[in-house]
């Protein structure tokens, strides 16, 4: 019989416990407030059908969605009560996970503490965050890891810890499928710290290990099951992401897929540069430098760790026929770090433990400050927002005679704001008047008046006079609907 995994003590967990959801607060509390991004301003304005994300097998925000609908109440009354209920949880989950891969060593909790704290304030997961109809799925994928970390630790028969492993997997991808390397990364532990009698067939059964297996395999049992059952009858409600690469591209994409690698570890981070990551990395080399003479097999290892999730976190991306690559879809590196440091410190020489802590500590306090620069960032690219967006609704008033335009164009909109914020990346940190999903809901809660406004970017026949807002000129009526010049993008 295999006995549970055991857990440490009361006291061992509440501190480590307590460095990681403190960290939280200092990197993501700035979530608890409305730093919603641009697809939250559509969705908070019209209802979304759950079933359009059936086809994407995201079926915990397919189900939120339609709970939401159903109560009235839309994801805006979902996503106070699901960030704080996020904090707690998540810190539970890195606090066991960060004890699981650090060792069981009298001094391992300070260097699991340390490196809970690293994973609870990585910068890239800020950006998730921003999109409140994304937290209520992201409650469900650190809830399922937190039953994955605990799986092993049931006093059950074997096949109960395996099942609930395999389902709480199975929960995590189909609540945020990029969040699978986290349990990918746990797994990888199991087969590294196994002790026990068996060998390789052992380390290979352990429920954690089987979970990652048995997971997928339900999961991608759900999809089909829900494909067949719903595309014959909800056909028309289903939203596909433009399916795969041709077999053609296959070379070109894993050439790009190799050398997209690092950037789950940061690298293109703008709040990461231009001394984080660099930091980061040193602190990998120095670890592995440092378990290498005593414990090759350890740091291999923790190598391997680091190179799978990141293949693994990658490789869906390119498969993708249209290629993105934001921080959100890449979050997963801040903690397979930890764990990769963790795993590596965590039985080494009281100096070198002490040098790590030392560095950890004032790295995750560098990362709490760029963590919470992203979401407060937003936060004011919300404000330019409903500022432009009031200002031009006033002048196209003023030039309609006080009469709502039946239909209001925006022509023209850059991918930055005019005072650009340090943390834009991809679409993260763009105005809401860039993104025609946006711009209508941007004016309507800016104003609390029914717009309906669509946009064009191609203006070079609308504005051929180079005028644009705010001069006055640039508002022009076209029958019962108003045009705005806005910004020069062509």
């Amino acid at each position: 019989m295999v006995h549970p995994v055991l857990l440490p003590t009361a006291r061992t967990f509440l501190t480590i416990f307590a460095v990681a959801l403190v960290s939280l607060l200092a990197s993501k509390g700035a979530a608890l407030l409305p730093a919603f991004q641009n697809d939250d301003l559509y969705r908070l304005e019209q209802p979304s059908e759950g079933w359009r994300y059936v086809t994407q097998g995201r079926f915990a925000e397919a189900a939120l969605a339609q709970m939401a609908n159903m109560m009235g109440t839309g994801f805006t009354a979902l996503w106070w009560p699901a960030m704080v209920l996020l904090m707690p949880v998540a810190a539970a989950a890195i606090a066991l996970a960060m004890w699981h891969a650090a060792g069981r060593g009298e001094r391992s909790p300070a260097v699991a503490s340390a490196a809970a704290a690293l994973a609870a304030t990585w910068p890239m997961w800020s950006d998730l965050l921003m999109f409140r109809t994304a937290i209520p799925a992201q409650l469900l994928v650190w809830a399922a890891l937190l039953a994955f970390v605990l799986a092993p630790s049931i006093r059950a028969p074997g096949w109960a810890r395996v099942s609930l492993a395999a389902l709480a997997a199975a929960i995590g991808l189909g609540s945020y499928q990029p969040a699978w390397g986290l349990f990918v990364a746990v797994g990888l532990i199991d087969l590294l710290r196994f002790r026990g009698n068996g060998g390789l067939a052992a380390r290979l059964t352990q429920p954690r290990v089987l979970g990652l297996v048995l997971g997928p395999a339900l999961y991608l049992a759900l999809v089909a099951a829900t494909l067949l059952a719903f595309i014959p009858t909800r056909g028309t409600d289903l939203q596909h992401r433009g399916g795969l690469i041709p077999a053609g591209q296959a070379i070109d994409r894993l050439r790009l897929g190799v050398a997209s690698l690092p950037l789950v570890f940061g690298s293109r981070e703008p709040t990461m540069q231009p001394y984080l990551f660099p930091s980061l990395a040193a602190l990998v080399v120095v670890g592995l430098a440092a378990a290498t003479p005593r414990r090759p097999w350890l740091a291999a290892g923790a190598a391997g760790l680091l190179l799978i999730v990141a293949a693994v976190t990658v490789a869906p991306l390119m498969l993708m026929a249209h290629l993105w690559l934001p921080a959100r879809a890449l979050f997963v590196g801040g903690f397979a770090l930890a764990l990769a440091l963790a795993l590596l410190f965590g039985q080494t020489a009281r100096p070198v433990r002490a040098a790590f802590i030392g560095s950890a500590t004032i790295l995750a306090l560098c990362q709490a400050g760029a963590s919470a620069q992203i979401l407060l960032d937003q936060i004011r690219g919300n404000e330019w927002d409903r500022a432009r967006a009031q200002m031009i609704a006033m002048d196209v008033l003023r030039a309609n005679e006080g009469r709502l335009p039946a239909q209001l164009i925006i022509v023209g909109s850059r991918w930055q704001h005019a005072l650009p914020v340090r943390s834009h990346e991809l679409q993260r940190g763009g105005p809401a008047l860039h993104f025609s999903w946006a711009v209508q809901a941007a004016f309507r809660e800016a104003t609390g008046m029914p717009w309906t406004v669509t946009l064009r970017q191609d203006g070079r026949e609308l504005c051929a006079d180079d005028v644009f807002w705010p001069h006055p000129d640039s508002i022009r009526r076209d029958g019962d609907a108003v045009l705005v010049c806005h910004e020069r993008t062509w």
